[in-house]
């Protein structure tokens, strides 16, 4: 076994990490160093991950490049199943965390768009919010800068329960679709949402002026 120690927490290959942690041993990983297994594009986009990490707590500079966004399905079907976004990063790419199954946090400070399906069929989500986050949380996704989606973001988390998007004003399709198939979704709270959208007939919520919430 492999043992570390982060800001007086004993950690066994990989497990048992929190947000605190991560601050301090930034990547860990008894396989692959990071480096090896991601890569960033001239543009400041993360590309092309092939590691196995659960936990990432990704820097603002990687391979000497400011980290501005997340390139299209970039972590798609990965292990992951918590991640730390910069500050630096603006926007996620479609399709970057579809299929992580194992997906439990995500904090992503300044995030003002998601692109198409960026989230969809993360089973393990089970609220999203633009509140921050509490030290040693370890579930949810904050959200606390986004103001656009494109569309389908959500689509599939069936554990999915709570929406709280207070400053979310733009959806690329109508609001269903952005969370079609979230078979336990009762909750919706999207204040900012200036027209009413078009939202299925099975939903279990419901839209008007002033956003959308639960039946």
């Amino acid at each position: 076994s492999i043992y570390i120690y982060a800001m007086g927490v004993k950690i066994e290959n990989g497990e048992g990490i929190k947000r605190t942690d991560l601050y301090s041993i930034s990547f860990f990983n008894y396989n692959t160093p990071l480096e090896e297994c991601l890569d960033i594009t001239e543009n400041g986009k993360l590309t092309n991950y092939t590691g196995n990490y659960s936990h990432l707590n990704i820097p603002t500079i990687f391979k000497g490049k400011t980290v501005v966004g997340l390139e299209p399905s970039v972590f798609k079907h990965s292990n992951l199943k918590y991640i730390t976004l910069p500050e630096t990063c603006q926007t996620i790419g479609g399709y970057v965390f579809e299929y992580c199954e194992n997906l439990e946090f995500v904090y992503a400070p300044k995030v003002y768009k998601i692109y198409v399906s960026a989230f969809a069929y993360c089973n393990s989500l089970t609220f999203v919010t633009d509140c921050e986050p509490e030290l040693g949380v370890t579930t949810g996704a904050y959200f606390p800068s986004l103001t656009e989606t494109i569309g389908f973001t959500f689509n599939g988390c069936k554990n999915l329960e709570s929406v709280n998007l207070t400053k979310l004003a733009e959806f690329g399709y109508s609001l269903g679709y952005d969370f079609q198939k979230c078979e336990k979704l009762t909750n919706v709270n999207l204040p900012a949402i200036k027209l009413i959208p078009i939202i299925p007939a099975n939903r279990k919520y419901r839209a008007s002026a002033a956003g959308a919430h639960s039946r």
